[in-house]
């Protein structure tokens, strides 16, 4: 079974279709991958590791990431406003979140002196047990969206991120005062295609991706929505933690999975482990000497495969034809273009390892995947694995008559290829070719 994720629009459209069958499919433009990714970080958090703005700094650069998420602090300590403002000349800009007691003091001094906000977020999830919590929220949520857009007409709101169903449904439509919904998507430990483990709502179940979809949805309604936080704990010794090297392939899906749903920006939580609060110690794409983990070198491997900065082009329709051995399992193909025209097609095969080793790329595990472009050649095809080290490991690309063969598991894996136009009467002649009889020649 295949689940083709088509990101037209960004809309998702999972097409679970018949074995060996053709598809038209509009590939994403690549880099719009590499500029979904943003990461969280605490550069006010002064008794962690985030402390050390030279290290944080240059691990910002060589993520090559373009988003990043912090607070908006009232503070008078100068060298937070100055950090922001270098990660700008660096061309990182910030999402910034807003206590609930802003005052319009505090936001005009934000947008008039720190260069480079993108977006200002309502308070994070705010406590929904005092009385009346909704509507102070709304009240908060008007006077941000009011305050900001008088000041200036680039940034943007985002909506608030609540910790459940009922918290989103009790807030009320907010997207007459939001450009943006908001979710946090944390799955506790399970892979991101995960159908859910809780009670059902929402045409699916608790703890699936689109379960946190549709709650956040019902405050934001037709505005997309950002994931402003999800990760997972990389220690498998505290509860609901999982390997990093497992962690690096979930992250790196999940990120191609919330694109593929509509979410057009996702915020890893976090860049660094802060320590020593066991429940916030592992979270970070670094730990807390600033050694680069799995899920770290996962996604700047994510990023260096699909950033294509340029103007935006409108990639062109692509016609597949997929065969698949085993035929019966289900895997997923992420269509990408860069604007050289060279096709990227993600491919993973579900797998369900929650909590287990990271899976190895064995024999038993893989799927057989044959993919050929009527009417076109495919050329200079490549096949890169992201590795459990999350480093890209080059594997083989096997070729039968006009078909491109690779073998993938659940680690997601790159196949690029460039498409060559086959002359009409070349290929009439060798479709026709195929549904000829195979003959013997006669003895004599």
């Amino acid at each position: 079974m295949i689940a083709f994720i088509s990101s037209l629009f960004l809309a998702i459209s999972l097409l679970f279709t018949k074995y060996d069958e053709q598809h038209a499919v509009i590939p994403l433009w690549s880099d719009k991958v590499a500029d979904s990714i943003g990461v969280n970080i605490h550069l006010h958090y002064r008794d962690t590791a985030y402390a050390n703005w030279p290290a944080v700094e240059e691990h910002l650069r060589l993520l090559h990431i373009r988003h990043i998420r912090d607070g908006l602090i009232d503070t008078t300590w100068q060298p937070y406003y100055d950090h922001l403002n270098t990660l700008a000349a660096d061309g990182i800009v910030s999402t910034l979140i807003t206590p609930m007691n802003v005052s319009d003091i505090t936001l005009r001094r934000y947008v008039q002196n720190v260069h480079g906000i993108e977006a200002l977020e309502a308070p994070n999830e705010v406590a929904t047990t005092t009385p009346q919590w909704n509507i102070h929220l709304q009240n908060v949520q008007r006077h941000l969206w009011n305050i900001t857009h008088s000041i200036s007409s680039h940034i943007h709101i985002i909506g608030p991120a609540l910790t459940s169903a009922d918290a989103y449904r009790q807030l009320g439509d907010l997207s007459s005062l939001e450009d943006f919904g908001n979710v946090h998507d944390y799955l506790g430990g399970h892979e991101p295609e995960t159908a859910g483990w809780g009670d059902r709502a929402f045409h699916t179940y608790y703890g699936s991706l689109a379960y946190n979809l549709a709650s956040a949805r019902q405050a934001s309604y037709t505005k997309a929505i950002i994931s402003t936080e999800n990760g997972y704990i990389t220690d498998p010794n505290q509860p609901q933690g999982i390997s990093e090297q497992l962690a690096a392939q979930y992250l790196s899906r999940m990120l191609l999975l919330h694109l593929g749903m509509g979410i057009p920006r996702t915020f890893i939580y976090e860049l660094i482990d802060e320590g020593p609060n066991p429940s916030e110690q592992h979270f970070g794409l670094l730990d807390a000497s600033f050694h680069p983990k799995a899920t770290f070198t996962a996604i700047a491997s994510l990023i260096h495969e699909t950033e294509d900065p340029g103007p935006t082009f409108r990639p062109t329709l692509l016609h597949l034809k997929i065969h698949t051995a085993p035929s019966d399992r289900t895997f997923f193909i992420f269509p990408l273009e860069k604007r050289s025209g060279e096709i990227i097609l993600c491919i993973w095969q579900q797998q369900n390892s929650r909590r287990g080793a990271p899976l190895s790329f064995s024999s038993s595990s893989r799927l057989r995947v044959s993919i050929k472009i009527p009417g076109f050649i495919a050329k200079r095809a490549k096949f890169h694995i992201l590795s459990d080290s999350g480093a890209l490991r080059d594997e083989v690309v096997r070729r039968d008559h006009a078909a491109l063969v690779v073998e993938v598991d659940s680690h997601l894996a790159f196949l690029s290829f460039f498409t060559q136009k086959i002359p009409r009467k070349q290929y009439v002649y060798a479709e026709n070719a195929k549904r000829l009889p195979s003959t013997t020649p006669h003895r004599r």
